[in-house]
């Protein structure tokens, strides 16, 4: 269990454990387990755990381009997490993400951009896991390309 303040640094934590390697699919691997930790609420807003929701987005992107100005390929892995208020209405939502960047490569490159999400697939976790794991976006994750850089960080969704 984590909470929701410290969410962020858990994931990270894991990428460190189970990634070492700093491998795509080892971060992915380091993700999955993730997504199946319990966050808990540290403020007055409560987490809504049914409403979770996770998704892969991914794309070629030169407005996050490295210091040499090259284009960048990214895969975001996002947990996001509903929060609702004492009533239990809705207040926020808090994600989670782990962003994987690939220097540019033909194969990348062709993939375009999209995103899959867990509600599109099915209402359960492996459901999801498995429609991104039959996608084209697993070629960046399985495939031998280099990482640049993984950035794991924590925002309120807007």
């Amino acid at each position: 269990m984590t909470t929701l303040r410290d969410a962020a640094a858990k994931l990270e934590e894991m990428i460190v454990n189970l990634a070492p390697d700093r491998r795509p699919e080892s971060i992915w691997n380091a993700f999955r387990r993730f997504a199946s930790v319990p966050v808990e609420s540290d403020a007055e807003e409560r987490v809504d755990h049914a409403g979770q929701l996770l998704f892969v987005e991914w794309g070629p992107s030169v407005r996050d381009a490295d210091s040499s100005g090259e284009p960048e390929f990214w895969v975001d892995l996002v947990r996001q997490i509903p929060l609702v208020g004492q009533d239990g209405g809705f207040v926020d939502l808090e994600q989670i993400h782990a962003t994987i960047v690939f220097g540019p490569t033909e194969e990348l490159e062709s993939l375009g951009a999209d995103v899959i999400f867990s509600e599109q697939t099915s209402s359960t976790a492996d459901a999801f896991f498995a429609e991104v794991e039959s996608s084209s976006v697993w070629n960046a994750l399985s495939g031998s390309h280099s990482i640049v850089r993984v950035t794991v960080y924590q925002e309120r969704a807007e």
